[in-house]
C-alpha cells in the first residue's frame, strides 16, 4: 500500500502560513513600536513645555509675594517718596543679593509715579529713563500687581512683576522685580536634556539695540539669518538648518508643528510653541528639540530581536511539526497494516458479517456470509436487504429499531438461506458511530448454531464504560445542584478553599463558602434560578469574598454559568484566589499619593485633601491651619555633603514632622524640594504655632551637622503659619499663599524660627 506523504502536503502550506503570520506580526510590531517611541518623545516635549509654563507662573507668584514683602518696609517707602536713590540703594542692595541667590532675581527697579526710573538696584548707574513696558502700564491702569514676559531693550526675554505703591490712596511709585528667562531654559535643558530655542519676530526689535545686546551677552547676532525672526535664546550653540527652513516665510510662523530632522549624523524631533508677551502679543516661537538617535537605535535593535525570535520560533515549530508529522506517517503506515490484518481476519472468520447503512441497505458482506446464506451483497439489496433473512419479520424490525436508536442487540433467531433452509443463528447487531456520536452504519454478526445448539458459544461482549472528563486546573471548579448543594469539587478547590471533596459534597454551598452578609441575596435569587437558570450573577465575572476552611475571608474572582442536565438547572462556578492581586493594587494605590523619597504625602495628594478638608471645615465653621516649612540653607547642605546625604536629611526631617503630628486628619506632605507642608484642619492659630515650634525644635534636636549653614552648626528649619476660617470670600490658594509668605518672612528674619502670618 502506498503511504500518504503528510510532510509534503501539510508541512509546506503550514510553514508558508506561519511565515506570513510572523512577517505580518513583525511588520505590525514595528509600526506600533515606532508610533509608541514618537508619541513618547512628543509627550516628553509637551511635558517640558507645560513645566516651563508652570515655572513661569510659579516664579511670577513668587515675585509678587516678594513685592508684597517689600511694600511692608517703611524705610523703603520713605526713601521712595523722597526719591532718594542713595538711601534706596543702601536699604535694598542686600535684599537684592538675597533674592538673586535664592530666587534667580536679576532686576530690581524703583520707578516714580511718572514712570521715570529712580533706581535700578542691579545697575544703580543707569536711571532716569521713562518706562513704557506693558507690565508697568497695566499696573498703573489697574492699580494692582501685574506680571508677564516682556522683551528688554536689547532683545532679551525677562519675566517681570510690577507693583504700584500707594500711600493714602496716592500713587508714590512702582516696584519691579524680574528674572531672565534664559536661566529657566538652561535649567530645564540640564534636567531634561532637551534643547530649547526662542525666536522673536523682528518687528518687535530694534536691530541696532538687539545686536548690541547679543554681543554684550556673548551670543551670536545673526540678524539676516531668517527673513522675519531672530534667535534670542538657545541652550545649544547650533540650530539645525533643517529646522531653520521652517522660518523662511515672511510672518515668522513655523511651517509645521512637529518636525524630524537629521543633523551631524544625529536624529532630532522638534515641536513648536507660540510665545506671547505681557501685552498678549504673539511675538515669536519656542522650539523644543530632542535627540532621538539612541531611541531610533533602540527601536532598530528591538525590531531585530523580535525578528530573530520569530525566526527561531519558526525553526523550532518547523522541527516540531516535521518530527510530529513523521510520527503520524509512521502511525498511518502502521494502521494501514492493521487494517490489512483486520480485513484478512474478517474475510477468514467462520462467522458471517454484514454491514448496512442506516436505511438498512447492505454495503459489505464477507465470504462466510456468502457461504452461509448464499447471497451476494448486490443480490441481497435487490431482494429487500438483510431483513429478508429473518424467518420472523417482527424480530427483524425489533433488531433494526434497537440498533438504529443507538443500542446493541443480541439473541437467538431463526433465519432462512437462499435455498429456504431454516437455521438457528446467534445474532449480534450493533451500530457504528462517527467522532460526533452520529450513527453511520449498522453491523450484524451471524453465528450458525444449528448443528449443535447444546454447545452454545459463549459470547462475551465488552462494554465500554465512559467516565467523566477530569481536568487539572489552577482555578477551583465547583458545581452546585438545584438544591444548592455542592455536587462537584476539583483538586484546585481543595487547595484554595481548604476542604476535601469528601468534606463538602452534599453540603450547602453558600452556607459553607460565602460570608453571612451574602446569604440573604442568595436565597432571594435562588428560586428564580431553579426555574429559569438565570440570575444576577449568571454569565458574569465578579469580585467577592469567600470563606475558606478555618473561617478566614479572602478575595476571589468568580465566573458563574448555568447548565441544564436531566431537566434541572445546575450552577458551575470558577473561583480564582486574587489575594496577591489585591495586595498589589493596594501598593500601587499608595504609590499614587506618597512621595517616593520621604514616604509622606505628595503634592497631588495634598491638593486633594486640602480641598476636602476646606469644604468640611466650611460646613462646620472651624479654622484650617497650614504650616509651610523649609530646610535652611539646604542647597549649601547638598553642595557640602552630596545629594545622597541630602536625601537622607530629607527622610529624617519628614519622619520627624510625622512624629509631631498626632491626629489622623492632619497631613504632612512634601511640597517641593526641601519644602514641606502640614495641613491641620480644625486647629486654630495658637495650636498651629505650638505644633510648628515643636517641629522646629525637634528638627534642630536631631543634631544633623551642617557646616554650610550661616546661622547654626546643625540642620534647622524655618516655618510659616497661616490660619483661615473657610468662607465664600476665600479659598485654599489664600491659605497656601499666606503660609508661604509667612515662611518667606521667617527666612528673611534670620531663619530657624516660626512666623505667623499677619504678626
Amino acid at each position: 500500500m502506498k503511504i500518504f506523504k503528510l510532510k509534503y502536503h501539510i508541512l509546506i502550506p503550514l510553514m508558508l502560513a506561519l511565515a506570513i503570520f510572523l512577517i505580518s506580526f513583525v511588520y505590525i510590531f514595528q509600526i506600533f513600536h515606532k508610533d509608541y517611541v514618537i508619541n513618547d518623545v512628543f509627550n516628553n516635549i509637551q511635558s517640558l513645555h507645560n513645566l516651563f509654563t508652570l515655572q513661569i507662573e510659579s516664579d511670577a507668584h513668587l515675585m509678587c509675594a516678594a513685592l508684597k514683602v517689600v511694600s511692608k518696609d517703611k524705610e523703603i517707602k520713605k526713601a521712595l517718596i523722597k526719591k532718594d536713590r542713595a538711601e534706596l540703594f543702601n536699604i535694598t542692595k542686600s535684599l537684592f543679593e538675597e533674592l538673586k541667590e535664592d530666587f534667580r532675581i536679576t532686576h530690581f527697579y524703583f520707578t516714580g509715579p511718572d514712570r521715570i526710573n529712580i533706581l535700578r538696584v542691579n545697575n544703580p548707574d543707569k536711571y532716569g529713563d521713562i518706562t513704557n513696558r506693558f507690565t508697568t502700564i497695566n499696573a498703573e491702569k489697574t492699580g494692582k500687581q501685574f506680571s508677564g514676559i516682556e522683551l528688554g531693550t536689547f532683545g532679551t526675554f525677562a519675566l517681570r512683576a510690577v507693583m504700584p505703591w500707594y500711600e493714602d490712596k496716592k500713587l508714590i511709585g512702582f516696584v519691579e522685580l524680574a528674572e531672565e528667562i534664559d536661566s529657566i531654559t538652561q535649567k530645564f535643558n540640564k534636567i531634561f536634556g532637551l534643547d530649547i530655542y526662542i525666536l522673536i519676530n523682528k518687528q518687535y526689535l530694534d536691530r541696532k539695540h538687539w545686536e548690541t545686546g547679543m554681543k554684550m551677552l556673548g551670543r551670536e547676532a545673526r540678524w539676516d539669518r531668517f527673513p522675519s525672526v531672530v534667535i534670542i535664546d538657545q541652550t545649544s550653540k547650533v540650530f539645525p538648518d533643517k529646522l531653520a527652513t521652517n522660518f523662511i516665510d515672511k510672518d515668522g510662523a513655523p511651517g509645521t508643528s512637529n518636525v524630524e530632522v537629521t543633523f551631524n549624523n544625529r536624529n532630532y524631533y522638534s515641536k513648536y510653541f507660540p510665545v506671547t508677551d505681557a501685552g498678549n502679543r504673539l511675538i515669536g516661537t519656542m522650539v523644543i528639540v530632542r535627540d532621538i538617535t539612541d531611541l531610533k537605535m533602540h527601536h532598530k535593535i528591538t525590531i531585530a530581536i523580535v525578528t530573530a525570535i520569530c525566526i527561531v520560533l519558526a525553526i523550532i515549530l518547523f522541527a516540531i511539526f516535521y518530527r510530529f508529522l513523521g510520527g503520524v506517517e509512521k502511525q498511518i503506515e502502521s494502521e494501514n497494516i492493521e487494517l490489512l490484518r483486520i480485513n484478512k481476519v474478517v474475510e477468514s472468520t467462520s462467522d458471517a458479517i454484514i454491514l448496512a447503512d442506516i436505511s438498512g441497505k447492505a454495503v459489505y458482506s464477507n465470504n462466510a456470509f456468502l457461504e452461509l446464506f448464499g447471497y451476494t451483497t448486490e443480490e441481497l439489496n435487490r431482494l429487500g436487504g438483510p431483513s429478508i433473512l429473518h424467518a420472523d419479520y417482527k424480530t427483524a424490525k425489533e433488531v433494526y429499531n434497537s440498533i438504529i436508536q443507538g443500542n446493541s442487540w443480541k439473541g437467538e433467531v431463526k433465519m432462512k438461506t437462499r435455498d429456504n433452509d431454516l437455521l438457528n443463528i446467534l445474532l449480534r447487531a450493533d451500530h457504528i458511530s462517527d467522532e460526533k456520536g452520529n450513527i453511520i452504519d449498522l453491523m450484524m454478526l451471524y453465528t450458525n448454531i444449528t448443528e449443535n445448539k447444546q454447545c452454545e458459544t459463549a459470547i462475551i461482549e465488552n462494554e465500554e464504560m465512559f467516565s467523566t472528563i477530569t481536568s487539572i486546573a489552577n482555578d477551583a471548579v465547583i458545581m452546585m445542584n438545584d438544591n444548592g448543594a455542592i455536587s462537584y469539587w476539583n483538586a484546585a478547590a481543595e487547595k484554595i478553599l481548604g476542604y476535601t471533596s469528601e468534606e463538602v459534597l452534599g453540603k450547602n454551598l453558600h452556607k459553607l463558602l460565602s460570608p453571612e452578609k451574602f446569604h440573604a441575596a442568595f436565597l432571594k435569587g435562588f428560586t428564580k434560578f431553579k426555574i429559569t437558570g438565570k440570575g444576577n450573577a449568571i454569565g458574569k465575572t465578579l469580585e467577592l469574598e469567600a470563606v475558606r476552611k478555618g473561617g478566614d475571608e479572602f478575595p476571589i474572582e468568580l465566573s458563574l454559568s448555568s447548565v441544564k442536565l436531566k431537566g434541572k438547572w445546575l450552577a458551575v462556578g470558577i473561583i480564582r484566589d486574587i489575594t496577591d492581586r489585591k495586595k498589589l493594587e493596594e501598593e500601587l494605590k499608595k504609590l499614587s499619593y506618597l512621595d517616593g523619597l520621604t514616604g509622606v504625602a505628595n503634592r497631588r495628594h495634598l491638593d486633594e485633601v486640602i480641598e476636602f478638608e476646606w469644604k468640611r471645615m466650611m460646613r462646620e465653621s472651624k479654622p484650617v491651619s497650614m504650616i509651610m516649612g523649609d530646610i535652611d540653607y539646604f542647597k549649601a547642605y547638598n553642595d557640602t555633603y552630596g545629594h545622597q546625604k541630602g536625601d537622607d536629611c530629607l527622610k529624617k526631617v519628614a519622619n520627624t514632622l510625622k512624629i509631631v503630628v498626632k491626629r489622623p486628619a492632619d497631613l504632612v506632605a512634601r511640597y517641593g524640594g526641601e519644602e514641606f507642608a502640614v495641613l491641620l484642619p480644625g486647629i486654630d492659630e495658637k495650636g498651629a504655632d505650638n505644633i510648628a515650634d515643636k517641629m522646629r525644635s525637634k528638627i534642630e534636636a536631631l543634631g544633623i551637622n551642617h557646616s554650610g549653614s550661616q546661622n547654626c552648626s546643625v540642620v534647622t528649619m524655618s516655618f510659616g503659619v497661616s490660619t483661615i476660617i473657610p468662607a465664600t470670600d476665600n479659598n485654599t490658594t489664600d491659605l497656601i499663599k499666606t503660609a508661604d509668605y509667612a515662611l518667606y518672612k521667617a527666612k528673611k528674619e534670620g531663619r530657624n524660627r516660626v512666623v505667623i502670618y499677619g504678626k
